[in-house]
């Protein structure tokens, strides 16, 4: 970088070059933002829902989170089983 006829140079801490890279969420993908246990489903696959409709329950630290359908869609597949304890990232739901 050239700046008053100075030139700078930037240099990155190694923490910096190895963190993980941002990607877009994808949202055909419902994924686990917290550990958890499934408690319930109401959803088949083939169901058309509408952007928020439930989709499953799931249970952390005694509350119960429900998680919503973020766009309009298709129930492709339900990768989670009632009582299935789920690390964070775990794919739950895809959509058509």
């Amino acid at each position: 970088m050239n700046i008053l006829d100075t030139i700078y140079q930037t240099t990155y801490t190694k923490k910096f070059e190895q963190r993980k890279k941002w990607k877009a969420l994808n949202l055909k993908q419902i994924i686990s933002f917290i550990p958890g246990t499934i408690q319930n489903i109401l959803v088949k696959p083939g169901q058309k829902l509408k952007k928020g409709d439930k989709l499953l329950i799931l249970e952390s630290m005694k509350m119960q989170n429900i998680i919503r359908i973020p766009v309009d869609g298709v129930i492709k597949s339900i990768h989670v089983k009632l009582e299935q304890k789920i690390a964070k990232n775990t794919l739950m739901v895809e959509l058509e």
